[in-house]
């Protein structure tokens, strides 16, 4: 099994010379965004990736998920793994910090990404889960507010 270790050089030179992160900063939303910053979190997504997410992607490739009883249990480490990656924000890095997230433009989330699915793609696939089980509960609720019905049945149990 090899090592992983985050190009980070390299995705900082395709941010600065390809998608051109610096113009970024100039735009609404993104004036706290510094050179420095992207840097550091480049550089802590690498570490994440390397350190807590590598070591345990191969056992979690040989031993698999299990379902018993109806509960599905993940390889040891993952759960660890996965609860750090949500305490360091990761799965947030584009998100409007308004919903919990860093607000940072999509292509730094992009790299943080890359670095985490390189790391252990289990860990950002949870992430994805996650968000499809919510655009279906949307997707099933939203409309029922739309048309008012649901509304009705809200407001009539306000106190």
């Amino acid at each position: 099994m090899s090592e992983y270790v985050a190009p980070v050089r390299e995705m900082r030179f395709v941010l600065d010379e390809i998608a051109g992160i610096e113009a970024l900063t100039e735009l609404p939303g993104f004036e706290e965004l510094s050179l420095d910053l992207v840097d550091a979190i480049l550089g802590e997504a690498g570490r994440f990736s390397a350190n807590e997410l590598a070591p345990i992607n191969h056992s979690g490739d040989i031993s698999g998920n299990r379902l018993e009883n109806g509960v599905v249990y993940t390889p040891n480490g993952f759960k660890e793994a996965y609860a750090k990656f949500v305490e360091a924000g990761w799965g947030g890095v584009a998100f409007d910090s308004t919903y919990g997230g860093q607000g940072l433009p999509r292509a730094v989330s992009t790299a943080v990404n890359e670095m985490v699915a390189a790391g252990g793609l289990i860990i950002l696939g949870i992430g994805f889960v996650l968000l499809e089980l919510l655009r279906i509960r949307v997707a099933n609720y939203l409309p029922a507010l739309v048309i008012a019905p649901l509304l009705v049945v809200f407001a009539s149990r306000l106190p």
